[in-house]
């Protein structure tokens, strides 16, 4: 099968992207990184587009959002838009930088419980017209239905998580569907702060001989308390799952991504599957599954270079032992890795 891609993560160094890459993760989506300079992000992204041991990456760079509102809680450094006014000047820079897309934060959870800013709809609107003005995507990461409704009437090009404030709206479902818009779900999110997902992928006898130290470590530490204004992991869980289901029933481009970082619940590579185990329990078929971790991500973000076995495209290959379009999880067994036409050699775990 074609390489899976994680649609949506936060990258630091490069043992990330080569623990990625063990799990069949040939791309790897950056949504933003703000613990170290941004220039190093980029750095990374050049060393990783050549490296046969390294997932390729793409990255946001430093996210937009409201001052003193989510992101900048991270770092002392982070550049924010106050105004309608300064919107182009941060998208003029992003791309500067060497920002592949643009990432939006709409934090209404975090507002409404803490008081912390949150971005209005111009500004939102000015951000994204800013970027489709540079031939940028840009995808908003959302947390309530209104955050989803203002990045819609903004024009935005995909959402960053699955609403988990406002309940199941079939209206605002279709009206996604219809925007054409792609959505990044990132289930794995809530459900990995319940012990029994992230219990169940170590005790994975298929992931046994991949897992190293730092994974073990991460799936087993305890995971920080929920979002302020947050309902619970459980409540935070099944919110998003039916979400995604009437998503799914909507026939909205659903696409697979972790939100893995060191600050979340979700460790780069193996989280991908516990995602993909999620899909399947909000009603995607193996097919869709597969899809949503491949070509539909693939398209999403304009790699015409990956994400489907093609003449002329890119060798990011897996070979599992099994069916995948009948069991989706036979993908755990893998048995072979190529990047690029390389074999990757999974023995290579840190210590």
């Amino acid at each position: 099968m074609a390489g899976l891609i994680e649609a949506h993560a936060h990258v630091v160094d490069a043992a990330e992207l080569r623990q990625a890459l063990r799990f069949g993760v040939t791309t790897v989506l950056d949504m933003g990184t703000v613990s170290i300079a941004e220039r190093d992000v980029f750095s990374l992204r050049a060393a990783a587009r050549t490296a046969t041991d390294m997932a390729d990456l793409r990255s946001a760079g430093f996210p937009a959002t409201a001052p003193d509102a989510h992101g900048t809680e991270f770092t002392a450094v982070f550049p924010t838009v106050g105004t309608v006014t300064e919107a182009k000047d941060f998208v003029t820079v992003r791309r500067r930088e060497g920002s592949d897309y643009l990432k939006l934060i709409l934090n209404g959870v975090r507002s409404a419980a803490t008081g912390v800013p949150n971005l209005d709809e111009p500004r939102v609107k000015a951000l994204v017209d800013a970027a489709h003005a540079v031939n940028m995507l840009a995808v908003a990461h959302v947390e309530s239905l209104d955050d989803v409704n203002v990045a819609l009437s903004a024009g935005i090009d995909g959402l960053a998580h699955a609403w988990r404030r406002g309940g199941p709206s079939s209206d605002v479902a279709r009206r996604i569907a219809a925007l054409g818009v792609f959505v990044t779900a990132t289930l794995a999110v809530p459900d990995a702060r319940l012990p029994e997902g992230r219990a169940a992928l170590l005790a994975d006898a298929r992931f046994r001989s991949v897992l190293s130290n730092p994974i073990r470590e991460h799936l087993s530490r305890s995971v920080p308390s929920p979002t302020p204004g947050a309902d619970g992991p459980r409540a935070n869980a099944d919110a998003q799952i039916a979400a995604v289901r009437g998503l799914h029933d909507a026939g909205v481009r659903l696409l697979v991504g972790t939100d893995a970082s060191r600050n979340t619940s979700s460790a780069h590579g193996i989280s991908v599957h516990y995602e993909i185990d999620l899909f399947s329990k909000a009603g995607l078929s193996p097919s869709e599954i597969l899809a949503a971790a491949t070509a539909k991500s693939a398209d999403a973000f304009h790699l015409d270079d990956r994400g489907k076995i093609l003449p002329g495209r890119r060798a990011d290959l897996v070979l599992v032992r099994g069916d995948p379009t009948s069991d989706v999880l036979s993908i755990r067994d893998i048995v072979r890795i190529w990047k690029s036409g390389v074999e990757v050699d999974r023995t290579a775990t840190e210590p």
